[in-house]
């Protein structure tokens, strides 16, 4: 389907990288991850042939179809949503424009000829719309934008009032409806809510094509890929399964390198001191000289540069009050349009809250509130003892001066006779060296990203108020913020996408919608828990439907009552009983299932690797045969203990329905 050969690029001086080789087949899901400036996006553009290679070949089948999802907002236009997100036929779309047309004209004619010309025209229209699969496609796309977030009054808005985040949302809707064989995406949830994510993991998953996807998402890259490659030491490296395996191969990879490097080195400072002791001796002489051509054959073990990372140790803030913010009948509204009213919310010290929600809700309404950068139009936010507060939001960025250089812009925030030096506190940061100097124009995203955070941190705030902080970092640069935030000592308010960035850092999950917000204690684990129990409590206490009519007929209505509410009792005893017997199984299902999956990609790897000649002539031709063994019998054990769950399953559902 697609294939990279020995591909070079270099952009002048820089090197990106270097005989890299990246094999796509149908059906494939590759996370490409790598630093930021690494070439995650030039690769893209070479698949693309927007670049050319300086050296190498890529070899695509002619018919296939390739779509992109780039960091670029759809333009400016008054089209409506839905006909922009079905914007991939134009054929399809003038028959939509014609079938429209006419029924204006409907509307307005008064002759009756002229109104069955039209009528019969517009069946000719619908006709051929129908065959085309026009009214298909119309069903895909709002399937595709009800998942993404949108509502059924959107449908008709103009592209023009959607925000930049939803218009991204636009772009990504257009490219799933259009179904190519090889989707390239590009940080696909960064303006996505966390139900709209949760949702697009489960489209790519069933997704009948290939897909290459950039992601700092971790938890996302988990649920999707099965395959890693990752751009590093100027090639590319390739790794079997999600990215929790990627971390564990990568380890255990290294873990070898360094063992098999100090073993090597070993040999070398050996042969070096038998070559220096025995160098002018005559009747060691031979001897020496095949020690000198072994080291000169050698194949040198090199451990290669390890990736530079930023680590922040938070300074510790004074210590403020017990409560540190308390909202008291708040009331928010944008012009016509309630946001809040007669909200109440108390944070304490040592509250590490993630305010979640779907987009639009008012979560970033909130944390300005909170803030202190939004007025509230009644109400009233008491701040605590002693508290400082820093907000930190993407907007941010746009507001540092351009013409500063960094150590420009951090100064301000150290007095002359401050014990840290700026310059110190910015290499925590990756800005060392020269790097201070850069001006503020010529930075990446990542790079004000970890500007901004670092003047943050350095007021030592004890209210920490961050509004999507992951958004523009690398994964290590995100781990690395994970991190400096778990040790931090004072209290914490965000807002993120990312749902293992909340999981290790939230001890409070507020959930925000249609005005109101509910708090849940424990991580994003423990609130998705929590609203699933809710589900099932609601679940087996909904009321059966009663027929009303024979009710009214009965001669005891007391007796009736008492009947139908033994009824009831019954029936929710045996769904209870149903669901304890069958959940076990069906959880055991899905994992068995799981695990085939991914046993079965790993024997298709090998396959490739088998159908190889020149693989039998390599001495891990045997090692690799019996590992192939083993996932078979394995895949043979675990498809026979499925087809027992499954007949379980199917005997306990057939025993209930007869009862």
């Amino acid at each position: 389907m697609l294939a990279l050969k020995k591909v070079s690029k270099q952009f002048g001086p820089k090197l990106l990288f270097q005989d890299a080789d990246l094999q796509v087949s149908l059906n494939d899901r590759i996370g490409l991850i790598g630093p930021n400036g690494a070439g995650k996006t030039t690769i893209f553009s070479l698949i693309l042939g927007e670049q050319t290679p300086d050296s190498g070949q890529i070899e695509k089948n002619k018919n296939m179809v390739i779509g992109c999802l780039r960091q670029e907002v759809v333009e400016d236009t008054s089209r409506p949503l839905l006909q922009e997100a079905i914007d991939i036929c134009p054929h399809l779309n003038r028959l939509r424009e014609r079938i429209d047309l006419l029924q204006e004209e409907i509307a307005q004619e008064k002759d009756p000829r002229k109104i069955q010309d039209y009528v019969q025209k517009i069946g000719e229209y619908q006709a051929e719309f129908e065959a085309r699969g026009g009214y298909d496609l119309e069903y895909q796309a709002k399937r595709i934008l009800f998942g993404l977030g949108f509502r059924d009054e959107d449908l008709g808005r103009p592209i023009s009032e959607f925000s930049g985040g939803w218009r991204m949302r636009v772009c990504l809707a257009k490219l799933l409806i259009q179904e190519p064989d090889l989707l390239l995406l590009d940080e696909p949830t960064n303006h996505l809510d966390l139900e709209s994510i949760i949702w697009l993991e489960e489209f790519l998953k069933g997704y009948q094509g290939a897909i290459i996807l950039i992601s700092h998402d971790r938890k996302f890259l988990n649920n999707v890929v099965t395959r890693i490659v990752e751009i590093d030491q100027k090639t590319l490296q390739h790794y079997t399964g999600n990215y929790d395996d990627f971390l564990a191969q990568k380890q255990a990879r290294q873990e070898i390198l360094e063992s098999s490097y100090r073993n090597q080195q070993k040999k070398i400072e050996a042969t070096e001191r038998f070559i220096d002791r025995f160098r002018y001796k005559a009747t060691k002489a031979r001897q020496v000289q095949s020690r000198i051509k072994t080291l000169e054959k050698m194949e040198k073990i090199e451990l290669g540069q390890t990736a530079s990372r930023f680590s922040i140790t938070i300074p510790t803030p004074a210590v403020s009050g017990k409560e540190v913010l308390r909202l008291k009948n708040v009331h928010k509204q944008y012009g016509n349009r309630t946001v809040y009213h007669g909200l109440n919310l108390t944070v304490q010290r040592g509250d590490r809250i993630a305010l979640v929600g779907p987009n639009g809700s008012g979560k970033s309404t909130l944390l300005k509130i909170m803030a202190g950068v939004l007025e509230v139009e009644g109400g009233e936010v008491v701040v605590g003892y002693n508290v400082t507060r820093a907000y930190f939001a993407q907007h941010q960025l746009e507001i540092l001066n351009p013409n500063n250089t960094v150590l420009e812009e951090i100064a301000p925030c150290f007095g002359p006779d401050s014990p840290l030096s700026a310059r110190s506190f910015l290499g925590a940061f990756l800005f060392r060296g020269d790097d201070v100097f850069k001006k503020v124009v010529v930075l990446s995203g990542g790079e004000k990203s970890r500007l901004v955070l670092a003047k943050l941190i350095a007021q030592k705030p004890n209210f920490l108020l961050l509004d999507e902080p992951t958004n523009h970092l690398d994964i290590p640069s995100l781990d690395c913020l994970q991190e400096a935030l778990s040790q931090y000592s004072g209290t914490l308010c965000m807002i993120s996408h990312d749902r293992l960035f909340i999981n290790r850092l939230a001890n409070k999950i507020i959930h925000i919608q249609n005005g109101r917000i509910e708090v849940f204690l424990g991580n994003y684990d423990d609130y998705l828990y929590q609203m699933e129990q809710r589900k099932e409590k609601i679940a087996f206490s909904s009321p059966q439907r009663l027929d009303f009519r024979s009710e009214l007929d009965t001669s005891s209505s007391k007796e009736g009552r008492a009947k139908s509410r033994e009824q009831k009792r019954l029936e929710a005893e045996k769904r209870n009983q149903k669901f304890r017997l069958l959940n076990p199984l069906r959880k055991e299902s899905e994992r068995v299932q799981a695990e085939l999956s991914l046993i079965m990609d790993k024997m298709d790897m090998m396959k490739r690797l088998f159908a190889d000649p020149t693989f039998y002539q390599q001495p891990e031709f045997s090692k690799k045969l019996y590992e192939y063994k083993e996932l078979e019998a394995k895949n043979e054990e675990l498809t026979t203990r499925w087809a027992e769950l499954e007949e379980q399953i199917e005997t306990i559902e057939q025993e209930f329905e007869e009862r």
